[in-house]
């Protein structure tokens, strides 16, 4: 099984130029959505920080809608991607990511928003780490931003039993 660590997620953030001390996290858990709110190492007043906030009121289906595919875990969009209800195309931001609702695994959740937290900061900061690494579990066909972050913080990827693939 997956642990996770705040500690670690600290540490890893600054690959997307954050400043570790500055992170304030809320886990996703069952039913509640979670929050990450950083700030830059410059930014020593705190007034340009950036949050994002990870949302479970959707279902795998209603995600694989949303992401212009077949059902999934998670999503984040930067622009157009399609409705919930398959009907039509909406506009979506980087700054409110998903995580499906049909998640049962309490480290599958976190796993998930810790990965979709690595598409939304590299989305709005610009940044890639230069490790993204192609997903072993996921079939993305190339290198996978939300990966990095995952692997960094739990060193290996979550599956949706919560179990670890190193």
């Amino acid at each position: 099984m997956a642990k996770f660590d705040e500690a670690k997620l600290r540490e890893c953030v600054k690959a997307y130029g954050f400043d570790p001390n500055s992170i304030q996290f809320t886990s996703s858990q069952r039913g509640q959505g979670g929050k990450f709110l950083g700030f830059a190492p410059w930014d020593t007043q705190r007034t340009n920080g950036i949050g994002v906030v990870n949302d479970l009121s959707y279902n795998s289906v209603q995600i694989g809608h949303m992401g212009l595919g077949p059902p999934d875990t998670g999503v984040t969009i930067n622009g157009i991607g399609g409705r919930p209800d398959g009907r039509g195309f909406a506009e979506y931001s980087p700054y409110h990511n998903y995580t499906s609702r049909s998640l049962t695994n309490p480290f599958a959740i976190i796993a998930t928003q810790i990965h979709e937290l690595g598409h939304s900061l590299s989305m709005i900061t610009g940044v890639h780490p230069e490790q993204a690494p192609y997903s072993r579990i996921r079939p993305s066909g190339k290198p996978d931003d939300g990966t990095f972050l995952e692997r960094c913080v739990f060193g290996g990827e979550v599956g949706k039993d919560g179990r670890l693939y190193r």
